[in-house]
C-alpha cells in the first residue's frame, strides 16, 4: 500500500522546506495494510479466546435423529441441507418418510450486544444450542457443515450424540464423491 508520511524539515539559514520519509511511519504503515483484510472483505472466525468480538451466523435443520448445521448461502444450499437431514432420519428409521417434521432455526452470535463477546463464550453457547437441538431432535448424529460450526463444536461432550464434520455444503453440492463419503461416514459411525 505504500502509506508515506512526510515531515517538513526547515534547512538552516532560512532555505527551501525539504522532506523527508519518515521510516518507522512507513514500515508501521505498510505492516498495517498487510495485515488487515481488503476493503468490504467479510473478517473470518477468530481462532483465539483473546479476541474480544467474534461473530458468527449458522443455520440449523433438524429433525427426528439428525442435526445439521452450516450456513446455506443460498436455496440449493438450504435444499440439500434439507435432503439430508430427511435421508439419514429416513435411514435410520424407515417408518419415519410419512412423518418427518424439519424444524429450521439459525445460531447468531453475539446473542446480545452486551457481555462476553469472544470465541469462548461462543462456544459455550453453540454447545448449549446444539445439545438443546439435539435433545428436541432426539439426535443420534450432528452434522457440521463448513469451517465456522467446526470450530465452535466441541467433540469432547460425552453427552453430545455422534458429530460429523465436513466441508461446507456448497463443497458437497459440487462434488458427488463428497456426498458419497458423507453418507458412508453417517452410515457406518452412527448407531441405528
Amino acid at each position: 500500500m505504500g502509506i508515506e508520511v512526510w515531515v517538513r524539515r526547515v534547512a538552516r539559514g532560512g532555505g527551501a522546506a525539504e522532506a523527508v520519509v519518515a521510516p518507522a511511519a512507513t514500515e508501521r504503515a505498510e505492516s498495517i495494510a498487510r495485515d488487515s483484510p481488503p476493503a468490504g472483505a467479510h473478517s473470518g472466525p477468530a481462532t483465539t479466546d483473546a479476541s474480544p468480538d467474534y461473530r458468527a451466523e449458522l443455520d440449523c435443520i433438524a429433525t427426528a435423529g439428525v442435526v445439521i448445521v452450516g450456513r446455506w448461502h443460498n436455496a440449493l444450499d438450504k435444499r440439500l441441507a434439507n435432503d439430508v437431514a430427511l435421508a439419514i432420519a429416513i435411514a435410520h428409521d424407515p417408518a419415519m418418510v410419512q412423518s418427518t417434521k424439519v424444524q429450521q432455526t439459525t445460531f447468531k452470535w453475539p446473542a446480545t450486544q452486551t457481555g462476553d463477546r469472544s470465541i469462548g463464550a461462543a462456544r459455550n453457547a453453540f454447545k448449549a444450542f446444539l445439545r438443546g437441538q439435539a435433545e428436541r431432535a432426539h439426535a443420534r448424529c450432528v452434522v457440521l457443515f463448513g469451517d465456522v460450526a467446526g470450530t465452535l463444536a466441541d467433540d469432547r461432550d460425552s453427552a453430545a450424540p455422534r458429530i460429523v464434520r465436513q466441508p461446507s455444503i456448497g463443497a458437497l453440492r459440487a462434488d458427488p464423491n463428497a456426498k458419497k463419503a458423507l453418507w458412508l461416514n453417517v452410515s457406518q459411525n452412527v448407531p441405528g
